[in-house]
């Protein structure tokens, strides 16, 4: 203190252990409470960084690994796929990665044990409350706190359907595993985790093989074309709430509602090896058609590819305008055509 008092210094301090960064500032009995002048939370790349000079689906599959986290981009080795980098990096003994979660959670939380439980049943695909509560057996008052110290430390994250904006109260709250890695360590690593120990992943690689693209790259997929759509949009002048919708039995990947201009694009994604055809196209346009909050908006119909589309589809979508986007770049239509 006698220091500072004298001399022209700024203290900087950086840590990665939120609660204890927060309690350094914000605790009444904390040294430096009342004292910082601004805080600054590090993010992750976004997706457009990290695709830099790579092949696209490499570095879909890739950002599906990292999430853009620097450290973990600089441990994958180019030179192997994807799916061989994961089993190098947390199926083998003494792989940096095996452990990575874990030690994040006890550097959080006094007993972890319970947090594993509830990122490992999301993980699974239970993301809405009363299936977590089902899956983990405990009522929903119970397993509330745990999931709200969750989402405070980074590691989950509320959502709801873009049209609910920011209510707390709705029920169509649906968590999902914020860090890319932390959600497929938890679908992939940690069931299998005492048998890695004992140098056995042999089931841990085949689950891996079998349900990487479609239990978890899928949907990374998805925030990829979000945040594609977003920067589309935006460079066309477009200002709009982003997200995905879901109700009953229609669900949509990707939703940017703009209130000024009375707009909504609304999308599906599609992580395949073959061509999208018009059918998918077609059926976007019924689940949209269906949806109450997009009556009194214009809807432009929006299909996200990384195997292009075919012939019948580039018509199909030249026909109302659709916007189609093959690996990133749009193929087919532009905001330019809708006013």
């Amino acid at each position: 203190d006698n220091y500072l008092s004298r001399e022209d210094v700024m203290v900087i301090l950086c840590g990665s252990y939120l609660n204890m960064m927060k309690k350094l500032t914000t605790e009444y009995n904390a040294p430096l409470y009342g004292r910082n002048t601004g805080d600054l939370r590090l993010m992750p790349l976004p997706f457009e960084t990290v695709r830099e000079g790579k092949d696209y689906r490499r570095a879909v599959e890739e950002y599906a690994v990292t999430g853009g986290v620097p450290h973990y981009m600089t441990l994958m080795d180019p030179g192997i796929p994807v799916m061989t980098n994961i089993e190098n990096l947390t199926m083998n003994v003494g792989a940096p990665l095996l452990n990575e979660p874990s030690y994040l959670l006890s550097d959080e939380f006094r007993d972890p044990s319970s947090y594993n439980t509830y990122l490992r049943v999301i993980a699974e695909g239970n993301r809405r409350a009363d299936r977590i509560s089902s899956a983990v057996e405990s009522p929903s008052s119970t397993i509330q706190p745990y999931l709200r110290r969750l989402i405070d430390v980074g590691m989950l994250e509320r959502r709801l359907p873009v049209t609910e904006g920011n209510n707390s109260h709705s029920r169509n709250g649906m968590y999902v595993i914020s860090d890319n890695f932390i959600a497929l360590w938890f679908r992939f690593v940690y069931p299998y985790h005492n048998r890695i120990l004992r140098m056995d992943a042999d089931a841990a690689i085949a689950d891996l093989r079998a349900h990487f693209t479609e239990s978890h790259v899928s949907f990374v997929f998805e925030e990829v074309c979000r945040q594609e759509l977003r920067s589309h949009l935006r460079s066309k002048g477009v200002m709009a709430s982003y997200g995905s919708y879901w109700e009953g039995n229609i669900e949509l990947d990707v939703v940017a509602v703009d209130n000024v201009g009375k707009m909504v694009y609304a999308g599906e994604c599609k992580y395949h090896q073959k061509a999208v055809d018009e059918g998918v196209l077609r059926k976007l346009r019924i689940k949209c058609s269906k949806i109450r909050p997009f009556e009194k908006y214009r809807i432009v119909h929006c299909v996200f590819s990384v195997s292009g589309f075919t012939e019948n589809a580039m018509i199909d979508a030249s026909m109302d305008g659709s916007m189609l986007f093959d690996c990133g770049e749009l193929v087919q239509g532009d905001v330019d055509r809708h006013p």
